[in-house]
């Protein structure tokens, strides 16, 4: 797939092989590392993490135009929803989730400890 004609495609972009794993590895790493600090609100947490999510990939275009579009799309619609609703669970709960935690809710929205904790909710 190639840019649309009215677009200038950067001359700068960086490889494909360096983009995918910024922006799907990288990406969530950053936002797993301000969620263990505990000096930062749900609120500071939440918007650095979506902010990261809408800009670094547009900060840093891929080469290959496709995937720099399937890597944008991914990161600002799936990600950036995925860490706003991680703001929305209690500082208290999230801070304390591991790395296997956090890329099983980025995943599927859900974790062990989530369910874990509904259940002690259903129970009293």
């Amino acid at each position: 797939m190639s840019p649309p004609q009215h677009i200038q495609w950067y001359s700068s972009a960086i490889e494909a092989y360096i983009y995918l794993p910024m922006v799907f590895t990288a990406l969530p790493l950053l936002h797993f590392g301000l969620l263990k600090t505990k000096r930062l609100s749900n609120q500071v947490v939440q918007l650095a993490g979506f902010s990261l999510a809408v800009g670094l990939p547009l900060m840093y275009p891929c080469s290959d135009y496709f995937l720099h579009m399937v890597g944008a799309a991914a990161s600002m619609v799936i990600m950036s929803l995925r860490m706003l609703e991680i703001g929305t669970i209690e500082r208290s709960e999230n801070s304390r989730w591991s790395l296997l935690d956090y890329t099983e809710f980025l995943m599927t929205s859900d974790n062990k400890r989530l369910r874990q904790l509904n259940e002690l909710m259903h129970l009293k």
